[in-house]
């Protein structure tokens, strides 16, 4: 009798530990640790290309922010940015919390992406503020949106 009772909330346990396992949706902390872009497209560019040797760029995901960094050959710092993030299906939503350089208008935006995550790599794509530097005002303003599509690898 007693092995009755526990028979059956053994099995219940056993479906549910196995229906949670082939579950195919990405979670936040999929997504936590240190990143590094390896490959790259933007605009309406064809091909993937490779990141060039002289740029590295990183990206960290912790529980709920995200902050990225690029760097030039020499170590020098290129551009910066992060803030909170949010996963909804296969969206990836970057709200700007902080930008360098700084003027780009970017802090208080969000961007978001469509992802696909495959063992160690990440690839997202999207669209994304084109900014560039007014030469008479010194001020970044949007020109237009871009499309771009990016693989990062999991370091």
């Amino acid at each position: 009798m007693k092995v009755k009772k526990l028979l059956i909330p053994g099995c219940l346990l056993v479906l549910f530990l196995m229906a949670g396992s082939t579950s195919k949706e990405v979670k936040t902390n999929d997504l936590q640790g240190s990143w590094t872009m390896i490959k790259y497209k933007y605009g309406s560019e064809k091909e993937l290309s490779e990141v060039p040797d002289i740029i590295t760029y990183v990206k960290h995901i912790t529980r709920s922010h995200f902050s990225w960094a690029s760097y030039g050959e020499n170590g020098n710092l290129i551009a910066a940015g992060g803030g909170t993030y949010e996963i909804e299906g296969n969206k990836y939503r970057e709200h700007i919390d902080y930008f360098h350089p700084l003027g780009s208008n970017l802090p208080g935006s969000s961007v978001e992406f469509d992802f696909v995550l495959n063992g160690n790599d990440w690839t997202i794509s999207g669209f994304i503020k084109n900014v560039q530097i007014n030469p008479g005002s010194g001020i970044y303003e949007q020109v237009d949106s871009i499309r771009l599509e990016e693989v990062w690898r999991r370091l």
